[in-house]
């Protein structure tokens, strides 16, 4: 894998991509002060969106799980870098579901 994004003082600074083997775009994050912060997303080998995150300062607020349609089928919410709400989105209907452990 490949990866290129900017260093300032030895930490990722800004946007960053990591490529695989065949040179396909398989992950975006953005740092700062070599911290996740902002959207980061993992994306399949056909380009179609696996997951979704939302960091601030090193912490996750939120994560969404994509299915092959690159529609959202879950989405969890953290506190502090804890889950403490899950919504799982069937044939367009959403609820919550218990926070896996």
């Amino acid at each position: 894998k490949a990866a290129e994004g900017n260093m300032v003082n030895g930490a990722k600074q800004g946007t960053w991509r990591i490529y695989d083997e065949a040179n396909n775009l398989r992950i975006v994050s953005e740092y700062i002060d070599g911290q996740e912060h902002g959207a980061g997303y993992v994306y399949r080998e056909n380009a179609t969106t696996l997951s979704s995150t939302i960091h601030s300062h090193g912490v996750i607020q939120e994560m969404y799980l994509y299915n092959d349609a690159n529609e959202w089928d879950l989405r969890v919410i953290y506190k502090n870098g804890i889950a403490v709400q899950a919504y799982r989105k069937t044939n367009g209907k959403i609820e919550e579901v218990p926070v896996e452990e």
